[in-house]
């Protein structure tokens, strides 16, 4: 099993709620950047080249 699908199991299993609402109150308990992004994201690891490698004339 996905560690991510795990811990949303263990968390609803320890609350004693669903695994829908275990998700939402992880996803509530992050802190967010300005743009609503999690803070701790590696923004890097997301960026991509939208430009089309095309050799100049």
């Amino acid at each position: 099993m996905e560690p991510a699908k795990q811990i949303v199991i263990d968390t609803a299993d320890a609350l004693g709620i669903s695994q829908a609402a275990a998700l939402e109150a992880i996803l509530l308990a992050l802190p967010l950047d300005h743009d609503g992004v999690p803070a701790f994201v590696d923004r890097t690891r997301f960026q991509k080249n939208e430009e089309l490698p095309i050799p100049a004339a």
